[in-house]
């Protein structure tokens, strides 16, 4: 168990760097957003690839935010069910559903790693501004890894906590 709780404090770590990632993406979306309607109203002068680049920081924004939002149990959750469930079962539940959304990550995580590789050794590049499109890939593909891990720990603490009541208790206390 030790082990695990040294995992899940790096793991921690990096949840909350990617979570930062994703607040200044989205302040800059606002930012540019806000830039883009004063100026199309004022001048008639939209920041050209404005969509595009809001395009690319809402990608990574978004994927950005996944392992911080678990890390902090944001996720919704319907507990309904399980509430009625003896506590064992509970954590066998949320043992296998860990387990298969780490499967899911990890296979999202590799299905982008494929995407960038592709993207890179094609030279795509955006629409409009012509930058290269591959980072924003890769930058999606290392949110999903860590988001893979923070569900890896999450499936670890909760097969630990199938036979020990006390790691119940201090895991259902921390989930609430």
């Amino acid at each position: 168990m030790k082990a695990i709780e040294t995992i899940k404090k790096y793991v921690s770590v990096l949840s909350r760097y990617v979570g930062y990632v994703s607040y200044i993406g989205y302040a800059l979306i606002i930012l540019l957003t806000v830039v883009d309607v004063v100026l199309r109203k004022t001048i008639n002068k939209p920041i050209v690839g404005g969509y595009e680049i809001i395009q690319y920081l809402l990608l990574v924004s978004v994927f950005a935010s996944f392992a911080y939002c678990q890390t902090l149990r944001g996720h919704i959750q319907v507990t309904m069910i399980l509430r009625l469930l003896p506590k064992r079962a509970v954590f066998v539940i949320y043992t296998i559903t860990s387990i298969f959304t780490t499967a899911a990550m990890a296979f999202v995580a590799y299905a982008a790693a494929q995407q960038a590789i592709y993207v890179m050794e094609r030279g795509f590049v955006s629409d409009t501004l012509k930058f290269a499109t591959y980072p924003f890939i890769w930058i999606e593909c290392i949110c999903m890894v860590i988001f893979a891990l923070t569900c890896l720990v999450d499936a670890l603490q909760s097969a630990c906590a199938i036979g020990n009541r006390e790691l119940q208790e201090q895991l259902l206390e921390e989930w609430d």
